[in-house]
């Protein structure tokens, strides 16, 4: 263990303002001292602070693979988990990835990053952002409630930023005025040009959990709480799953997949043969594939599902509380084509008594209110690294 490591485990047991003052201060310090070290023109860094690679940076990345050989690739990832033998892989928190940072031409990214990142002038900074159609308030439009720290972030990420990424017309209008940012907006959408069909994915997620063929997915993705509470996620998993049986006469799983925010409680779910844990799998629209019926509350995975064209269920247990004292909403909730259940037995009538033809007009008026992008963000913006690194406007 080395001395920074030592000396951080014992702050962080001691003092939680010291320790993160300490944190900020020292990775302040190399950000400043690595700026030493030229800048490697043809180096870019992904950076990737969710569970899995994070989505937006990856088809950025299978983009510019093309033409790898001219490319340094680093990842950034929690631990250093590696996806292929093309880049290098390095912990997201360590001080080598601060060095990886300051002497890289390209930095692409999926979420806000910490206050303490410093870009050097010839540098260039992608933020795709991570959150795809969201349903509640987001950035400037929720500050009061976001912690100071978030909001300090949120400032420093967006001034440092040289081009966003908006996959719909919706999500533009609040980048413009909402993320504290002045710069381009590219207004196009990442295409997953490795998904395949419905029934391809269904076949490849039910030999990855080893469910039985016969068997119908429902896939459960909520959202975090700003407290971190927990106890919205009530809903009995193994009841629904016997009313289902016994009134349709057909076998249903439930696969899990928690926000990153609380992933690490993953645990407090008690996982079995008919409930499982999809937190840690690599594509959430493959998940949203395979799926007979999605699950949500205030995530914009609700979206995802209606863009997919999917069975969506609204299972939100603290609806009342939430709009009121955690976050406002976008749209009204009681007006999207989905039915909205509050507890275990309304969540099964909800499945129950589905009606797909009722809810598809409702999912086309909300998909055009949306307004996705056509064309393809992944290579405009693959296209935009190498005028860069080449040095064309």
């Amino acid at each position: 263990m080395t001395w920074f490591h030592i000396v951080k485990k014992k702050l962080k047991s001691a003092c939680g303002f010291l320790y993160v003052k300490f944190l900020y201060l020292t990775k302040y310090f190399f950000f400043r001292l690595f700026c030493l070290f030229p800048i490697k023109n043809n180096k870019i860094v992904f950076i990737s602070t969710s569970p899995n690679f994070s989505i937006n940076p990856k088809f950025i990345y299978d983009e510019l693979q093309e033409d790898e050989s001219s490319f340094d690739f680093v990842w950034l990832t929690r631990k250093g988990e590696k996806l292929d033998a093309l880049s290098r892989y390095y912990a997201h928190d360590s001080i080598r990835a601060i060095y990886e940072l300051v002497t890289a031409k390209i930095w692409i990214g999926d979420s806000r990053e910490q206050a303490y990142f410093r870009k050097r002038k010839n540098q260039f900074y992608v933020m795709t952002w991570h959150g795809g159609e969201p349903l509640k308030f987001i950035e400037k439009d929720v500050e009061e409630s976001l912690p100071k720290y978030y909001v300090k972030c949120a400032k420093a990420d967006s001034k440092r930023t040289d081009l966003m990424i908006a996959e719909t017309a919706f999500i533009y209008k609040i980048m413009k005025k909402s993320f504290w940012y002045n710069g381009d907006i590219l207004q196009k959408r990442f295409i997953d040009k490795n998904l395949k069909s419905n029934s391809e994915n269904r076949e490849k997620i039910k030999n990855f959990f080893h469910i039985e063929k016969e068997k119908r997915i429902i896939l459960y993705v909520p959202t975090f709480r700003m407290d971190g509470n927990f106890s919205c996620y009530d809903i009995d998993y193994e009841e629904v799953i016997q009313q289902l049986k016994e009134k349709t006469s057909k076998e249903f799983v439930f696969i899990v997949r928690l926000h990153e925010n609380i992933s690490s409680k993953e645990s407090l779910i008690k996982y079995n043969k008919n409930i499982f844990n999809g937190t840690n799998y690599p594509s959430v629209a493959e998940l949203v594939s395979a799926s007979d019926f999605i699950l949500s509350d205030y995530s914009s995975l609700l979206f995802q599902g209606y863009y997919a064209r999917k069975n969506v269920i609204i299972y939100a247990s603290d609806i009342e509380e939430y709009i009121k004292q955690d976050r406002g909403l976008y749209f009204d909730i009681r007006k999207l084509p989905s039915p909205i259940a509050t507890n275990t037995y309304e969540l099964i009538e909800a499945i129950l008594n589905y009606d797909k033809l009722k809810y598809e007009r409702g999912i086309n008026d909300i998909l055009q209110k949306i307004g996705y992008y056509d064309g393809d963000a992944a290579k405009d913006v693959a296209d935009k690294i190498n005028a860069v690194i080449n040095g064309y406007k």
